[in-house]
Formats: C-alpha cells, sequence, structure tokens
C-alpha cells in the first residue's frame, strides 16, 4: 500500500512540475501589478472546497493558517495538493485567456500526545504570485512607441508550529513563518521606426523575513458545560507585523548595451493580519462553518511610504459539509465527503478610486482510502473587477487535487 502511495505522489509531482513550466513572463491578471500580487487563501483541500479559511474548524487535515486547528489531529498527517487554473481577462473591448498549474503547498502534522492536543506543524506554502503583461501605445514628437509592463515570482513561506490544548477545552497555538521570494519587473519601450532608441528597465527584487502567528478555538460546549453546544467552535488568529528585507539589482538597457547597477535595498514593511470563525455540527453529518479574515493593508509600506491606492482587505467564507452516513452497510458514495462554499472579498488596492470586489462559488469531494489516506478534489469559479471605469473583469475557473496520507506515528498503543 505505501509503495503505491509514493509512486503516485511521484507521479503527482511529475505532472504538476511539468503543468507548471513556464517563459520568462506570461501574462495572467492584471490586478497582480498591486503590491505583492494575488495572495493565496488555501489552507488545505477540506477547507478551500468549503470556500472558507477554517480558522474556528477542527479536522484531519493540516491548518496553515490557524495552528490552534491542528490539536485534533488523530495520526500523522502528511498532505499535498496541486491546481490548474483558466483565467479570463476582458475590459470590454479585448479578452486574453491563459491557463497555469502549480503546487499549493506541502504540509506535515505530527500528533505527539492525541489526548492534550500536542500537535507539531510544518509546511512550505505560497504566500503571494505575480504575473502580468500590460501593454500601452503612445507616441512622442511623432514618434510612435509600444511601452510593456511585465512582472513575475512571488512570495513562499516555511512554516512550524505547536499546538497544544489547556483546560480542557481550549486549542491554542502558535507558529513562526520565515518568508522569502523574488519579484522581478520589466518596463520595456520600443520606438518605431527603429532608428530611435528602445529602453528597458529590468528589477530584480529578493526578500526575505519571519513573522509569527497565533490563534485559539473555543469548545463553547466543554466550557458552558452543555450537551446542546458540544459541537460548537469559535477561534480565533493573529498575524503579526514584519520587515521584507529587500535587495533590489538594477539592469538598465538600451540599443547600445545593458548597465547593471545594485540599487540601496528598499526594505517592505508587511501589515499584521486577525480573522475570527465559527463551526457547528448540525445532526450526524453536517458541518457548517463561516470566517472572516482582516489584513491591514493601510500598514503596508515600501522603502517607509504606503503606495497610492492601498486599503484593508477583508475577506468572508461561509461552508458546508457533509460526512459519510454513519451506518456500517454504506456503498461507494455513501462514504464520501462532499463540500460546498461560497467566498466574497473586497481586494488590499484600489484602481481608479473604486474598490475591486472578488466573489465566488466552490465545491468539492473527499475519497477516503483506507483507514487514514484520501484523495481530495475540488473545483471553484470567481469573478473578480468588471469592465467600467477603467477595470478589468477576472473570470477564474480553478481545479484541484490533493493527497492525504496519514500514519498512526509517535502514538504508543495501549497493551491488553
Amino acid at each position: 500500500m505505501k509503495l503505491i502511495i509514493f509512486k503516485s505522489l511521484f507521479i503527482f509531482f511529475l505532472l504538476f512540475s511539468s503543468a507548471n513550466a513556464q517563459d520568462d513572463f506570461t501574462t495572467g491578471s492584471p490586478y497582480t501589478v498591486f503590491g505583492l500580487g494575488d495572495l493565496e487563501y488555501f489552507t488545505n483541500m477540506r477547507n478551500d472546497a468549503m470556500g472558507i479559511q477554517g480558522i474556528g474548524l477542527y479536522g484531519t487535515q493540516v491548518n496553515n493558517l490557524n495552528p490552534a486547528a491542528n490539536t485534533k489531529l488523530k495520526y500523522t498527517n502528511f498532505s499535498i495538493s496541486a491546481k490548474y487554473g483558466f483565467l479570463k481577462t476582458t475590459d470590454g473591448v479585448s479578452t486574453n485567456e491563459v491557463s497555469d498549474g502549480n503546487v499549493n503547498g506541502i504540509n506535515i502534522g505530527i500528533p505527539f500526545n492525541q489526548m492534550n492536543g500536542w500537535t507539531l506543524s510544518l509546511g512550505f506554502n505560497p504566500i503571494s504570485q505575480i504575473e502580468y503583461v500590460i501593454t500601452n501605445k503612445g507616441s512622442i514628437e511623432g514618434h510612435d512607441y509600444t511601452e510593456t509592463y511585465s512582472g513575475n515570482g512571488g512570495l513562499t513561506r516555511i512554516n512550524v508550529g505547536m499546538s497544544y490544548i489547556v483546560f480542557k477545552s481550549i486549542s491554542v497555538g502558535a507558529e513562526w513563518d520565515y518568508a522569502f521570494g523574488n519579484i522581478t519587473r520589466l518596463s520595456v519601450k520600443d520606438f518605431f521606426p527603429d532608428t530611435l532608441t528602445t529602453a528597458s528597465i529590468k528589477k530584480e527584487h529578493d526578500l526575505r523575513g519571519s513573522y509569527f502567528k497565533g490563534g485559539l478555538i473555543f469548545d463553547i460546549g466543554s466550557i458552558f458545560k452543555s450537551k446542546t453546544l458540544e459541537d460548537l467552535n469559535i477561534g480565533m488568529f493573529y498575524q503579526t507585523r514584519y520587515t521584507l528585507t529587500s535587495t533590489i539589482d538594477a539592469i538598465y538597457g538600451s540599443s547600445t548595451g545593458y548597465d547593471t547597477i545594485n540599487l540601496s535595498e528598499d526594505d517592505i514593511d508587511m501589515p499584521e493580519a486577525f480573522g475570527f470563525g465559527i463551526s457547528n455540527k448540525f445532526g450526524d453529518r453536517y458541518i457548517v462553518s463561516g470566517d472572516v479574515l482582516f489584513q491591514q493593508w493601510s500598514n503596508y509600506k515600501e522603502g517607509g511610504v504606503t503606495p497610492v491606492g492601498l486599503q484593508n482587505s477583508i475577506r468572508y467564507g461561509l461552508g458546508l459539509e457533509v460526512t459519510p452516513a454513519p451506518r456500517k452497510d454504506r456503498k461507494f458514495f455513501d462514504n464520501l465527503y462532499y463540500r460546498l462554499g461560497v467566498f466574497y472579498d473586497k481586494s488590499y488596492y484600489k484602481v481608479n478610486n473604486e474598490d475591486v470586489i472578488r466573489y465566488g462559488i466552490s465545491a468539492g469531494l473527499g475519497v477516503p482510502i483506507g483507514t487514514y489516506n484520501s484523495f481530495d478534489f475540488g473545483i471553484s469559479y470567481f469573478i473578480r473587477g468588471k469592465t467600467e471605469n477603467g477595470l478589468v473583469k477576472d473570470e477564474y475557473l480553478k481545479l484541484t487535487a490533493g493527497f492525504n496520507f496519514g500514519e498512526l506515528w509517535f502514538i504508543q498503543s495501549r497493551e491488553e
């Protein structure tokens, strides 16, 4: 069984590493030109299919946002997932369509003691992604030119967390994250006829920094000794501010040659984030969870200055999970986990003094493979922006697939 699992993982990596092979600058959403680009809201396959972050939801998959949600892991969990997306962008006149794939992240949860929720979590997960090519045309003294702005790169993080249950009713968690990445931005101005000089500026930003997260989940039924509220949980988390140390190499080019300059450091101050979540189980099969996530982008600074147009962001999510039927004579479809969710967020930037809103729907299936393993599949669709007031409209369809491999490590069996 284990040999089959590891062969599957090898094929999984091979397929999606091939799907992610791209040119230096590929066309994506023009909205990724702002700040650090598109933020990744993925915490695990289950939460993603439910449209939430899982701030107040326990589960059998590692949560890389709120470490307190990992106290109920019953076995060592190794999870990996990947996505393939189809993006359609239109400004009301022209339309551009692209597709790409990538790995969502790799996470491991190791429960040292199930009774007190003592769990170690490790992860390698993306933070943001930049991918755009924007072209403008103009004229100077009768000479036409095309100016192209391109960018790619993003941030990734390595996270190490620990969780524990105190007073038998409160799960606490803390996590250290190390963020790193590279962002490349290129601007090129081509003149016609080509007797005029073509100018280009390419800047490569090397970023790195660390921060902390802390979280809580309250088991309301246990706190109030209520059988009626035994499945009601309320969670919260906080992420500290941090500084990304930035070194910049600039390459200035023209038709006559290139010149590389190492610019002075231009550090980036990242804002704090915090959120709240709630979950409850109704009957034997239905779990409902919702959460809200805030980030104070008004405190974001590049070289001590907040760029124009940034604002505080907010994300809402609401999801439903239907668990397998609690009977022994279950058929195949009775063994599956069914998930459905909706989400809405206001982006951390404005365009022409107007909020950029994103809203969408998600769904997924969890397919148990044995006692501790499962395959998970998801699909989501969102719309962002509109074709008015100088904005563009993004439509994005995302397909996800993941594998959760579980094993009872570090837990000693009881003697008969």
